[in-house]
C-alpha cells in the first residue's frame, strides 16, 4: 500500500488528496452461510480485516493522506450487520453509509476545483454544441 501512495505522489498527486477507504467489516456468519449456499469455502476473517484497517491507519499518520476507517466505523453502528447483503457486499443501507461518510471528505477536498464545463441545467439539450463551441 505504502508503495501505491508513494507512486502517486511521485508522479506529482499530492498525498492531502489522496483517499484510501479501508475494507468495512464482514458478518462471519452471513457470509459463511452464503458461501455455503455458492458451494464454496469461506476464507476470509475480521482479523486480518482489522489489521490491514489499523495499517491503512498509520498510513495517514506517515503519509498525510485521508482514511476512512469502515471497518470501525461499521463496528461502532448497533445495526451494522444490516449494511451487508450477504456478509460481505455492501447493501442498500451499507452504501448509503459509506457515502454519508465518504461525501463530506471528497466535498472538502473537490470544492477547490475549477468548473471546466458549464453546469447540466445551462446546457441547450436541442443543441448542446451551441452551449459547449461558444
Amino acid at each position: 500500500m505504502t508503495d501505491t501512495i508513494l507512486q502517486f505522489t511521485n508522479d506529482g498527486i499530492s498525498a492531502s488528496k489522496i483517499v484510501l477507504l479501508t475494507p468495512p467489516a464482514i458478518s462471519i456468519d452471513m457470509y459463511t452461510e452464503f458461501c455455503k449456499e455458492q458451494g464454496r469455502e469461506m476464507s476470509l476473517s475480521n482479523e486480518r480485516l482489522k489489521l490491514f484497517a489499523e495499517k491503512c491507519a498509520e498510513l495517514e499518520k506517515t503519509l498525510g493522506v485521508d482514511v476512512v476507517d469502515l471497518y470501525t466505523l461499521f463496528h461502532a453502528q448497533p445495526n451494522w450487520t444490516s449494511f451487508l447483503s450477504d456478509g460481505l457486499h455492501l447493501s442498500k443501507e451499507g452504501n448509503h453509509f459509506v457515502a454519508k461518510q465518504v461525501i463530506p471528505i471528497l466535498e472538502a477536498k473537490l470544492a477547490k476545483l475549477p468548473q471546466v464545463f458549464p453546469d447540466w441545467k445551462e446546457i441547450d439539450h436541442k443543441t448542446p454544441e451551441n452551449t459547449f463551441c461558444n
